[in-house]
């Protein structure tokens, strides 16, 4: 199965590639049972409105970018109903749209609440940032004002159009006034402004005093002094028109960065009339205006349209990827010089990082957050102490002209101090940050410190590498972790606007990694040891998958999907022992057209669940995609199975796949070679029969950690070149190079619509193949590491070369050889892996 966002690590942006996991899904309860989505959608427009906000972006990832949530974080799913693990949500004052790539269209259909409108992705449909850069829920307004040509103070502000000025006026959430107008208002009787507004003032060199902490700034009304103040700097001898750009009229800004964000915007249609005598008379007689028809010796005229206001766009900051922040940044910057140039006016949209999470705020039944046990990985399957580890990234960070890094994704930070939780299902990882320092090494625990969850001989643990343990809320106060100016390294790809923001905040500097993040790259090298630890895991979970398909051979008819998927983890337990934790992923155990949808869960009792009985066609396919955690590795294998005769067709598609999936396993390729190009090699058979598949052929596999993991991937090959570039994130994945200790996935695959489907995917490590080849390379190879047999009544042996026939029996035969001990005495397994690895 492909992971949709792991060198996001993780999580969904990955749409225009291949990268989508057919396994990425997330089933059952949405928490929509006792409210309506309607009624929750609602909810949350109230809150925007009292947060002057214009939209509200609902990803589908935690606080670290995760591509699987525990419960407590599935916000997108409680808002919308839609429980697919891919997709987001957005909601302004008169919509809500969700946005999701082919594999949930049905699911979509059958879940979506109502009044949600799908965004199918797919070219031709606008996304998420350029749809924002269409929406302005702003009023436009048309205004004169007559300002004092000695003091500047306003005398005579009106709004025209549909709003008075006291309407105009009340509708802010703050005042911005110049110093003078400030004064003489503070002689008047009453202030003409509600009392409640905050009020700030343009000092001399227009800056502005920051706000108190904690009070979101929305709608500012500013006062024509200061449009004067940049009028005169650009009044000259033949100027015609003046376009003023320094008013602040309309601006939306926020408390967290109300400098950085008060944007200096252009006014468009605006004419000046300064007939005044204080002016040279020379410039006097050149500025005409059709605006204006009043004349005055001792007053200036200034006729302008007021441009909308920004779009304000809320997003959760610590689940928002900074990178992302910095693409919808740039393309609305780029819209906006195109506008420019046009001569048209246009304010682009703001986004505004807001530390809490506004749906939190409306799911009263959300659940706990978790806090499971942590547990050690010992030396023995881990390869590499703590200490070394950390030795080795700093030296990396060093490298990059840093003397920090902080460390975002909960796999990186298992990984690094060796240790294991279960926070979120299927992913043996806890709730944490982590701060590497040259002066300390902190880890930010979700837990308390002074937690039964953290035991002495976890304490002992990171005591020996002098490990600082930190509460998981600490970490937005960084300061004396941090040090003022102290440059911090951050993965590009994981690293949110959260973890910004708690590093600025204590005084650093974000440095982000210029390709992979050295913390990644090194997880992605498997060590001896973890290699070991993943070659027994998956000859164990092959045991477990062999028994299970020899017992639905006899035992399966009559049985639904759900029951199924059931019965393998009995198996799964009963092989692995103590040393089973649970499945990597939630199983897909499909029947015959389910197993054409590539995200299918069995839900047991729904209305899709299939039971496994001979179809009218006279045979049932079946699609099996499932994996396992065990102590010392994680595993994902993929078999399609027939009963019944099957027809030609199913069989040169199975056939094709084959042919894909042994063309990948038995590449020789040069050391650094991407996945992008090893991706057409998996595919080759099946274009030759005009055919193909919409997820990854390969993704990395974590040893005893998460079943997706990056920074590299093996898809990409069958998009358009175009539709690549736009997906800078999808790129960098395919592009990464592939070197000897990568574990991971090879799964083609082939899906008939309303038919049937199928997939092959083993699991397979890179190893050094020869040292010494061709212009000085090292040239590696795949060991494979699955031993499931191939279904061999699928196999069209007359469409096999000999080499592919060769390879095919070879394989079938080590099947045989490395699980016969494995089965003990089930005579069942047994017969039946000697009958399905006989020669082809």
């Amino acid at each position: 199965m492909q992971s949709t966002n792991t060198l996001s690590t993780h999580a969904p942006f990955g749409f225009l590639f291949d990268a989508s996991c057919p396994c990425c899904f997330s089933p059952g309860d949405p928490f929509c049972s006792n409210v309506t989505s309607e009624a929750k959608v609602n909810l949350l427009r109230a809150t925007l409105k009292s947060q002057n906000l214009s939209a509200y972006i609902i990803t589908s990832s935690d606080a670290h970018n995760s591509e699987y949530v525990s419960p407590c974080d599935e916000r997108r799913s409680y808002l919308t109903g839609f429980s697919g693990s891919a997709g987001e949500a957005l909601v302004t004052a008169s919509g809500a749209y969700l946005w999701t790539d082919s594999r949930y269209y049905l699911q979509v259909e059958r879940q979506l609440g109502e009044g949600w409108t799908l965004m199918k992705q797919e070219p031709g449909v606008i996304n998420v940032q350029d749809f924002l850069s269409q929406l302005n829920d702003g009023v436009e307004l048309n205004a004169f004002v007559t300002v004092d040509n000695d003091d500047y103070v306003v005398r005579e502000p009106k709004i025209y159009a549909t709003l008075s000025f006291q309407t105009f006026i009340s509708s802010q959430s703050a005042i911005l006034l110049g110093r003078k107008t400030y004064d003489t208002l503070l002689s008047l009787p009453t202030l003409p402004f509600p009392s409640n507004l905050p009020i700030y003032v343009l000092t001399n060199n227009h800056t502005l005093p920051l706000p108190p902490p904690g009070i979101p700034i929305g709608r500012l009304a500013a006062d024509m002094e200061d449009v004067v103040l940049e009028i005169e700097k650009l009044i000259g001898p033949g100027t015609q028109n003046v376009y003023v750009e320094g008013l602040n009229i309309l601006q939306q800004i926020h408390d967290s960065n109300l400098l950085s964000t008060l944007r200096v915007m252009t006014l468009y249609n605006s004419h000046l009339r300064l007939p005044g005598s204080k002016l040279p008379s020379s410039l006097s007689s050149k500025l005409k205006t059709t605006k204006s028809t009043t004349t005055s010796e001792d007053q200036v005229f200034y006729d302008f349209r007021v441009a909308k206001p920004s779009t304000r766009v809320g997003v959760w900051s610590p689940g928002f990827g900074a990178g992302r922040a910095e693409q919808f940044k740039e393309s609305w910057e780029k819209i906006e010089a195109v506008r420019t140039r046009l001569s048209q006016p246009y304010n682009p949209p703001l986004l505004i990082p807001m530390p809490n999470n506004l749906i939190d705020s409306i799911w009263v039944d959300r659940p706990p957050i978790p806090q499971e046990p942590l547990r050690v990985m010992p030396l023995e399957l881990a390869g590499e102490t703590v200490s070394s580890k950390i030795e080795r990234v700093m030296k990396e960070t060093k490298n990059a002209g840093c003397t920090a890094t902080v460390i975002n994704a909960l796999d990186q930070i298992a990984w690094l101090f060796n240790l294991r939780g279960s926070d979120i299902v299927c992913n043996p990882v806890f709730f944490s940050y982590a701060t590497l320092t040259s002066r300390s090494v902190t880890l930010f625990l979700g837990r308390s410190t002074g937690s039964s969850t953290i035991s002495s001989s976890v304490k002992s643990h990171l005591e020996i590498s002098n490990v600082i343990i930190k509460d998981y809320e600490e970490f937005n106060c960084l300061k004396g972790v941090i040090e003022e100016g102290e440059f911090v390294l951050v993965e590009n790809e994981s690293c949110s606007l959260g973890v910004v923001e708690a590093v600025e905040n204590a005084g650093g500097k974000v440095v982000k990694s210029d390709g992979g993040y050295c913390v990644s790259l090194f997880k992605a090298k498997k060590n001896e040891k973890e290699i070991e630890g993943c070659r027994r895991a998956c000859l164990v979970d092959a045991a477990a998958v062999i028994k299970f398909l020899a017992w639905l051979e006899v035992e399966g008819e009559g049985k639904k999907e759900a029951e199924l998927a059931d019965i393998l983890e009995t198996y799964r337990v009963a092989c692995g022992g103590e040393t089973y934790l649970g499945v990597s992923f939630d199983t897909i155990s499909s029947i015959n057209e389910n197993s054409a949808v590539i995200h299918y869960k069995p839900e047991a009792g729904s209305e899709n669940e299939k039971t496994l009985t001979i179809s009218e066609d006279g045979f049932t396919v079946y699609l099996l995609d499932s994996g396992g955690q065990y102590d010392d590795g994680t595993t994902d294998v993929t078999r399609t199975v027939v009963f019944g005769e099957p027809s030609s067709e199913v069989k040169v598609a199975y056939t094709a796949v084959l042919q894909g999936h042994l063309n990948l396993a038995r590449m020789k390729f040069p050391r650094g070679t991407c996945g992008l190009a090893l991706d057409a090699m998996a595919r080759a058979p099946l274009w030759a029969k005009g055919l193909d598949y919409g997820h990854g052929t390969g993704h990395g596999i974590g040893a005893g950690l998460n079943v997706h993991e990056g920074p590299f991937g093996i898809s990409g090959s069958s998009k358009r070149g175009d539709l690549l570039r736009k997906n800078a994130r999808g790129l960098f994945m395919v592009l990464e190079p592939i070197n000897e200790g990568y574990f991971m996935s090879n799964e083609p695959g082939y899906y008939k619509d309303g038919a049937w489907g199928i997939r092959i995917e083993s699991d397979m490590v890179s190893k050094v193949w020869k040292s010494d080849g061709g212009l000085g390379k090292t040239y590696l190879e795949f060991e494979n590491l699955t031993w499931v047999p191939m279904c061999r009544r699928l196999i069209d042996a007359e469409l096999l070369t000999s080499d592919e026939r060769e390879w095919v029996n070879w394989f079938q035969n080590e099947c045989r050889v490395k699980l016969e001990q494995l089965l003990g005495d089930d005579q069942r397994a047994l017969e039946w892996l000697r009958r399905e690895t006989e020669a082809v």
